[in-house]
């Protein structure tokens, strides 16, 4: 199965709406996601939430798309209400920052996607042409199951993301946008924002330049 993740979850101006739309699926490759349950309910299966709700883990970005000249910022994976949390995390690129904590701190990471990865904690739908997934972006985690090789470039997956925000980011839209519009952000400005990958409105203005 493709590592579980939410899109974006390396920068502040990560949309809280994506939309998977099915152009084709000729192999019906199974679309992946898990729902966050509340914090009371990861302590009956000994996940420790109150480690993962602190500022110890950094979220690493493309390479392509940021320079990483110094350590990321550090941000927690699991924010909001404890009855429904929401999360940022992606499996490949999360991991616990170098302290004293690491430790603890990889533990509570490695049950939490050890629980998510349950097969009775997954929802699976094939998708078909025309379909479209609507996926919390902060309250899910998302993946695929392995795609087989596919000599055919016809018969291959092809589904097409859309990311819906709304005029709550607009705060932080104008705080990490490029010279060349106001509407074009720099994905180096949101990704050292120190600001946390909260939903937008409760992040709004509150952008540290």
């Amino acid at each position: 199965m493709m590592r579980l993740h939410a899109d974006d979850a390396d920068h502040v101006l990560r949309s809280p709406l994506q939309l998977l739309t099915c152009i084709k699926n000729v192999k019906r490759t199974e679309s992946v996601f898990a729902l966050i349950p509340p914090d009371s309910t990861l302590g009956k299966y000994d996940i420790d939430s109150r480690t993962l709700r602190r500022d110890i883990y950094e979220h690493a970005p493309p390479a392509s798309l940021v320079d990483l000249k110094d350590r990321p910022p550090r941000r927690p994976v699991l924010f909001g209400p404890a009855d429904a949390p929401s999360i940022q995390a992606d499996k490949k690129g999360t991991k616990a920052s170098e302290g004293p904590e690491k430790s603890k701190a990889d533990e509570a990471l490695t049950s939490l996607f050890s629980f998510l990865e349950k097969e009775e904690n997954l929802c699976r739908v094939v998708l078909g042409p025309g379909d479209v997934l609507v996926l919390d972006n902060l309250r899910t985690l998302h993946g695929r199951a392995a795609l087989q090789p596919v000599p055919r470039r016809e018969d291959r997956r092809w589904v097409k993301r859309l990311w819906l925000s709304s005029t709550t980011m607009e705060p932080l839209l104008s705080k990490c946008s490029t010279s060349a519009h106001p509407r074009v952000f720099d994905r180096n400005k949101a990704f050292w924002s120190s600001t946390e990958m909260k939903h937008p409105q409760l992040a709004a203005g509150r952008l540290q330049s």
